[in-house]
């Protein structure tokens, strides 16, 4: 029915948002440890390691590490602008972005015979850190989400803040001598409980996809990870068909 088309669009951007993406982003960072030795959304991490290296003038680290946090920086600059453009000519606004990481995410499956070449590693841990600054764009940019699928530090953060938030009105409830359904139902009414939901969903799907992703990669080779393509190219299709 009409009327219920707006709610079926909040439904799947709250699953792409809390459920698909950032078990993309935990299949690509894991298994981008295993296949390259290092986490492909750490910005914090690659600053942190800028500094260390300009501590001990150790250019070559501070140069590699530069070079990873201008390629999150370009991801998320090329992200907004596909987005800012497909909403001028009023085209589906995710499902490029979407293409895009796949076709990298492609590239990495395949180049996994040269997975133990010097260049090959320096070029794939590149285009990897260039997906998550894509990814990461799209989420904020083209949902308007406080919510960042590539890492967790924020909604870890969101997390605590959201459950002592729930405690006090637990005990204000309490203190208010309500019935035990009574309660249950005010606190499901709060607004934090939906966002408590939302940032634990992201923590699961990213455990999730961080869990499989290395598995797949040990179990059958690094052309396993190729399955995070067809999901990437689903929500691209259903982007294009309905609009997430």
């Amino acid at each position: 029915m009409p009327a219920n088309r707006p709610n079926d669009k909040y439904l799947a951007q709250k699953l792409v948002l809390a459920v698909i993406l950032p078990m993309v982003a935990g299949a690509v960072n894991a298994s981008g440890l295993v296949a390259v030795g290092l986490y492909t959304s750490h910005v914090t991490g690659h600053v942190a390691r800028i500094g260390d290296g300009l501590s001990v003038a150790n250019w070559q680290v501070v140069t590699s590490e530069a070079v990873l946090v201008l390629a999150y920086l370009f991801g998320v600059m090329v992200s907004t602008g596909l987005v800012q453009i497909a909403m001028v000519r009023e085209r589906a606004r995710h499902a490029v972005p979407l293409l895009l990481e796949a076709a990298i995410v492609l590239l990495y499956a395949s180049w996994a015979e040269w997975q133990h070449d010097e260049n090959y590693r320096t070029t794939m841990t590149v285009l990897l850190v260039f997906s998550m600054g894509i990814q990461n764009a799209l989420v904020t940019r083209a949902f308007g989400a406080v919510v960042r699928t590539t890492h967790l530090t924020g909604v870890v953060t969101d997390i605590g803040i959201e459950l002592m938030h729930m405690i006090f009105v637990l005990r204000s409830l309490l203190d208010g001598g309500l019935r035990p359904m009574a309660l249950i139902r005010k606190l499901i009414d709060d607004p934090q409980w939906a966002q408590l939901r939302t940032h634990i969903s992201v923590l699961l799907s990213f455990l999730g996809g961080a869990t499989l992703g290395p598995f797949l990669v040990r179990r059958y080779g690094q052309s396993a990870i190729s399955v995070l393509v067809l999901v990437l190219c689903c929500l691209a299709i259903y982007d294009l068909l309905h609009g997430i």
